[in-house]
Parts: C-alpha cells; sequence; structure tokens
C-alpha cells in the first residue's frame, strides 16, 4: 500500500514538473522588395488582421490583409473615429511625438493619449497649455 501511495506521489510530480512547449507568434516579412511589409503568424497559424497586438510592451496594427501599420502619421483606423501615430518599427505612439518626416511639414509635433488617440487642437496637460 505504501508503495502504491508512494508511486502516485511521484507520478504526480512528474506530471506537475514536466516542461511544455509554448508557443510564440512568428514575424514574417512579406511582399515585393521594393514594398516590404511586417506580418504576424499568430500560434494558432492565422495570420493577424483586422486587430491589435500587444508585444513587448507595445501596441502593433494589422489590417485587413494582415500589413502591419508603420510610418504612418494621423493614421485613421477603418470603423473608428480616432487617428493613430505609428513609427517605422509599427509600434503606435503615445505622449510626445516629433514627426521629422512628415509630409507636409519639415518639424512637427503631436501628442497622443495613453490609448494613441493623436489629439488635434489645443491641450492641457498638468496645467500647460500646448498648441
Amino acid at each position: 500500500m505504501k508503495k502504491r501511495i508512494i508511486g502516485c506521489i511521484l507520478l504526480g510530480l512528474m506530471v506537475c514538473t514536466s516542461s511544455t512547449t509554448v508557443f510564440a507568434g512568428i514575424w514574417e516579412q512579406s511582399g515585393p522588395s521594393y514594398d516590404r511589409y511586417w506580418k504576424y503568424l499568430k500560434d494558432d497559424g492565422s495570420y493577424a488582421t483586422n486587430e491589435w497586438l500587444y508585444y513587448n510592451n507595445a501596441w502593433y496594427y494589422f489590417g485587413k490583409y494582415g500589413q502591419m501599420a508603420d510610418n504612418r502619421q494621423n493614421w485613421e483606423m477603418p470603423g473608428s473615429k480616432y487617428t493613430y501615430y505609428f513609427y517605422a518599427s509599427g509600434k503606435m505612439a503615445t505622449g510626445f511625438i516629433r514627426d521629422t518626416e512628415s509630409n507636409y511639414f519639415s518639424d512637427v509635433w503631436m501628442f497622443a493619449d495613453k490609448d494613441g488617440h493623436c489629439i488635434d487642437g489645443p491641450l492641457i496637460i498638468d496645467g500647460q497649455l500646448y498648441y
């Protein structure tokens, strides 16, 4: 009886301490050589499309065909009333953003709130007015 109990305990410990494989998504480059873009292959084998991905403490957005939003100034999300700014890396910007490569101006400052929504017009932060 003692051997059976000890055997069950050992079996339980082996099951509890056995390793399991955790799959992470895969970043892939796609498109022709002159117009490369990033896609994200999820654990279930499908690509991220029309969705947000939180990865390494940053938010990324993937559009209808799985193309990651990047190098986008004041990009309006389909179905959303907000605009967003995405860096070349694809990370969604928050806080003060200095855009030195805008199509319209050579050096522009913008602000995006903690949710990435670009604020248009005057803004008061900690009692300081910004235009």
